[in-house]
């Protein structure tokens, strides 16, 4: 049997998006009119489900989602590749070329 492709979840897996969402969480809630929170509460409340029904549970529809996702942009560059990733994309690189 040969693999043809392999696939990854990014979130979680490839990437640690973690802190920030979580800034731009808070900074919607700041807008918004809701108390921040801080990185335990939001990793146990909020980190999982999807952004709209988090924000839709606390009573905010999708003008706080775009502002949401706005903001999660500006804060791109706080976005980590998990350590052994690019390990393991150039092993899997180099394999493939070798088929």
């Amino acid at each position: 049997m040969t693999t043809k492709a392999i696939l990854f979840d990014l979130d979680g897996v490839l990437v640690d998006s973690l802190s920030s969402w979580h800034r731009a969480f808070n900074e919607s809630m700041k807008k918004f009119g809701y108390g921040e929170f801080n990185k335990k509460e939001f990793e146990e409340k909020f980190w999982g489900p999807q952004l709209e029904k988090n924000l839709e549970k606390m009573g905010m529809g999708d003008e706080a989602v775009r502002y949401c996702i706005s903001k999660h942009l500006e804060f791109i560059d706080g976005i980590r590749l998990f350590p052994g990733v690019r390990k393991i994309w150039h092993a899997l690189a180099k394999n493939s070329k070798s088929d």
